[in-house]
């Protein structure tokens, strides 16, 4: 187990092989690590955007 501390906050963490039923979680985190500008507004999430040519 690793530690990080960050603002004060002790964030442990532990690196290991992704699980199978976890491999489908990877769009999801591609999508929320995208930055997103303040002027682009949406009504839904378009997870599509993780599967666009050149991202």
């Amino acid at each position: 187990m690793s530690a990080l501390t960050l603002g004060g906050l002790d964030m442990s963490y532990i690196i290991r092989e992704m699980r199978k039923e976890e491999v489908s979680l990877l769009d999801d985190f591609l999508y929320e690590a995208i930055f997103i500008p303040v002027w682009y507004s949406f009504d839904e999430k378009d997870a599509s955007i993780v599967k666009r040519k050149g991202l």
